[in-house]
């Protein structure tokens, strides 16, 4: 490597643009997709699977008394129980 000098330089560089654009085509892009999203892009659900539990979950929220408790807002103070050592 000593004897190489500064042509060590190109051979990195060679190699980065070469890993660049392998990573480019493998890799899928993510940008301006959901979580649900690239739950399905990388495998860890499958269309159908992910499509029923949305039926499922628009349902239970169209079902006649359901309480959208995201929507409701509260002053209680809660807290988290953190470790010991933090205290």
């Amino acid at each position: 490597m000593t004897n190489l000098g500064w042509k060590i330089f190109i051979v990195y560089a060679t190699i980065n643009v070469g890993a660049m654009g392998t990573f480019s085509l493998v890799v899928p892009e993510t940008k301006a997709r959901s979580l649900k999203e690239m739950d399905v892009i990388f495998g860890a659900i499958s269309t159908e699977t992910r499509r029923w539990d949305i039926e499922r979950q628009r349902a239970n929220f169209e079902r006649p008394g359901y309480e959208d408790l995201s929507s409701t807002s509260s002053n209680d103070d809660v807290r988290v129980q953190g470790p010991s050592c933090f205290s």
